[in-house]
């Protein structure tokens, strides 16, 4: 039988943060907190214990005032205790991710501990549930990976082939994605070898500028360094890389608008002349800040076409390498709900880092749901999140696949105010199997604003939807199938989020599948909803279906 102090009541917690307070530190504050049972649990042979208080500790740790010391130590007790069993699992996973979002100096030790955990759940998952473990395994041992602040080292390389291994005995359509990173894991870890052997030279003899100049360029352009490469710049270098270097060290955000043009540029042109390997990290170089650049110069001039033009042209060049064709639209991704599993919920999605949103979002009922799964069937369930900032979108799109019922009736996506008198911000909807929307209900008197476009029943199609404050626009299959103006005032209300639901008027429920739902804060354009359809068609398993003819 597990005995659960009452140590860990809010007032308890208040008593410990004023510990940490005080200048204690983090260690001082836990002991405050539940040293006494802590050691108890500790002693017991049960895991049961162990686990439960894992559990009430994580509420502690998600309280939004924990005293930063406590923070930490909170994450690594919780991970402890509740990774002594596989129903502790779930916490131990929470508690690192916690941990690797609100401590970027613990980031990349969490994310190694949470791939440990997603081990053992796949080693102990059964049959029919082995895929869904693998790919969670896969994701977890790419993200782990991916926070190695060395890139092309032996440490990053064992967590991409344990990915591949993975990935390959599940059968996971990005086993090829991930061949291609291992295969660049191995390049640098060569060319690594190179520039040590370079800093050696140069260290013997600082004057031989050959040395100097391939090491900046080994470092610049095949390990994709730019701080490092400024740590060999001297008058012997080129004045551009003496100029671009030590900006590009900075990052994108730190650029200013003009800069973030020339650098752009300044990208483009060592992507020329890199070698197949190096050339899409100096492609997505300069499509980052290409883009940063187009968000701040709003003025439609010289300067901003000739941004559109190279940004146009880093994005064909981007496609012929089979990199991410969806990557321009990373950085407007404002939610992206691509993979359910029934007991954790959604798994927030941004193509290759978490989004970073604000709050816990959890679905609003799960009796809907079938079988843990890559989509979810909403009978009558849906999910929603709290209305966010980032929610608040004048100008926007929604992006998902769908697989509908004979009769979908409702709300694919929408935004808006429940009850009769509710207002509907944005959304996109399927009513007489056709594809409509309720922008600005009730102005509208509840009148859908209906296209000509049929949803086929039982089939899985990908519906995209985009709106501004003068007009809205839908595709189907990746073709555009209506663009029609928008004759009311958009209005935006401090309204939840919703998927599969429609709670503004009377309550209705998506009835079908869906997946891979995304909200991005830009209008699409055809080619974007086309590169969107074709990414995502890989995560659904299945193949992208052909753009068929337009019926606006």
């Amino acid at each position: 039988m597990v005995r659960l102090p009452v140590v860990l009541t809010l007032a308890m917690g208040l008593a410990a943060l004023a510990v940490a307070e005080s200048g204690d530190d983090g260690e001082k504050a836990f002991q405050a907190l539940c040293g006494n049972e802590y050691k108890r649990v500790l002693a017991t042979p049960d895991t049961a214990d162990d686990v439960a208080l894992a559990t009430q500790l994580l509420g502690v740790a998600k309280a939004p005032d924990v005293e930063a010391a406590l923070f930490a130590v909170l994450c690594q007790r919780i991970y402890e205790l509740a990774a002594k069993a596989p129903g502790g699992y779930p916490a131990a996973i929470a508690a690192m991710q916690l941990l690797a979002e609100k401590s970027p100096e613990a980031r990349a030790d969490s994310l190694e501990k949470i791939a440990t955990i997603r081990q053992r759940q796949f080693d102990l998952a059964r049959r029919d549930a082995r895929a869904e473990a693998g790919e969670a395994l896969v994701e977890a041992l790419l993200a782990a990976a991916d926070a190695k602040e060395s890139k092309g080292s032996e440490a990053e390389g064992l967590l991409l082939r344990r990915a591949m291994g993975v990935a390959a005995s599940v059968g996971l359509p990005t086993k090829n994605d991930i061949q291609k990173q291992v295969d660049r894991n191995a390049f640098r870890m060569r060319q690594r070898k190179q520039v040590a052997e370079l800093r050696k030279r140069l260290e013997a003899g600082p004057e031989d500028a050959a040395s100097r100049k391939e090491a900046v360029r080994l470092c610049l352009v095949d390990l994709d360094d730019p701080a490092e490469a400024a740590r060999f710049l001297d008058e012997s270098i080129d004045e551009s890389t003496r100029k671009y270097v030590p900006a590009a060290a900075k990052g994108v955000s730190a650029a200013p608008e003009l800069a973030c043009l020339e650098l752009g540029q300044w990208y483009h042109g060592l992507a020329a002349s890199a070698v197949p390997m190096s050339k899409p990290a100096m492609l997505q170089r300069a499509q980052a800040y290409l883009e940063r650049f187009l968000e701040l110069h709003q003025a439609a001039d010289a300067r901003r076409v000739m941004a559109e033009n190279t940004l146009a042209t880093v994005q064909e060049e981007l496609a012929r390498f089979g990199t991410a064709s969806a990557a321009p639209l990373e950085r407007n991704l404002v939610l992206g709900v691509r993979f359910f599993r029934q007991r954790e919920g959604p798994l927030l999605d941004s193509r290759r880092k978490p989004v970073a949103l604000v709050g816990d979002y959890k679905w609003a009922d799960d009796d809907g749901f079938e079988k843990p799964t890559q989509t979810v069937e909403f009978r009558k369930a849906g999910a929603t999140w709290p209305n966010e900032p980032a929610f608040m979108l004048r100008t926007g799109s929604i992006t998902t696949w769908a697989k509908c019922a004979a009769d979908p009736m409702t709300a694919l996506v929408c935004k808006g105010l429940p009850g009769q008198s509710g207002n509907i911000d944005y959304g996109v909807f399927i009513q007489g199997g056709k594809l409509c929307s309720y922008m600005g209900f009730p102005a509208t008197s509840g009148i859908p604003i209906m296209t000509q476009a049929a949803v086929p029943a039982n089939r899985w199609s990908f519906i995209a939807f985009s709106w501004d404050e003068k007009r809205m626009a839908f595709w189907l299959d990746g073709t555009p199938v209506a663009i029609l103006p928008l004759k009311v005032p958009l209005k935006l209300t401090d309204g939840r989020l919703e998927v599969g639901i429609d709670t503004p008027g009377d309550v209705e429920y998506f009835r079908g599948r869906m997946a891979a739902v995304h909200l991005y804060n830009v209008f699409l354009s055809d080619k974007q909803v086309k590169d969107l359809m074709k990414y995502e068609a890989q995560f659904m398993k299945m193949r992208a279906p052909a753009p068929g003819p337009s019926a606006k």
